[in-house]
């Protein structure tokens, strides 16, 4: 009887083992199944952001095309402004205005707008100091005349404007004597 017993559990151990390398296959194709699922997910988010970087480096290079243009068009649209200033009420004054006029469309339809210079804050991404003037109105740091127009063209600056700064009120000169002193020198006499 031991015998018989002893036949039956062999037999269980060789399907048992019979049935440990079938697991161990099944789980070996499970994890090599999930290995290449994972590589396929990168694979794909791999060109998703490759898809997305080349339409966002495309964008890119239109609006540079386009700004560049633009840089183009504004020593035109400076030279417009500078013969509005001198021409008078004449017809050929007036054709000079609607071409300035078309030219300022133009821009504005891309999306290039002027900077407000004067009586601002120097800000020196948006202006170029040419020079610094005292100013006894204004305060130091002011714009307080523009010189060239600067633009841009939604948040990007495609020209500075160049524009002089209120160093802030004169200086007294130095052979003037001031308010205070010349209180002090009548009171001592």
């Amino acid at each position: 009887m031991a015998d018989i017993e002893d036949d039956k559990m062999n037999e269980e151990s060789k399907e048992e083992v019979k049935e440990s390398p079938e697991i161990s296959e099944v789980e070996k194709l499970k994890k090599e199944l999930a290995e290449e699922k994972d590589k396929a997910m990168r694979l794909y988010a791999d060109f998703e952001n490759f898809r997305r970087r080349t339409a966002r480096e495309r964008s890119e290079i239109f609006i540079r095309a386009a700004e560049d243009v633009y840089k183009e068009v504004l020593p035109v649209v400076d030279n417009f402004s500078r013969a509005m200033d001198q021409a008078g009420n004449d017809p050929f004054a007036e054709g000079v205005k609607m071409v300035y006029n078309q030219l300022m469309d133009f821009l504005k339809k891309g999306g290039v707008e002027p900077i407000a210079s004067l009586d601002n804050e120097f800000n020196t991404s948006e202006h170029e100091a040419v020079a610094y003037q005292p100013s006894p109105d204004k305060p130091e740091g002011t714009v307080i005349y523009e010189i060239r127009r600067g633009y841009k063209m939604g948040d990007r600056v495609i020209r500075a404007a160049s524009v002089i700064v209120s160093s802030g009120a004169p200086e007294a000169p130095a052979n003037e004597a001031t308010p205070q002193e010349k209180d002090d020198s009548s009171e001592s006499k």
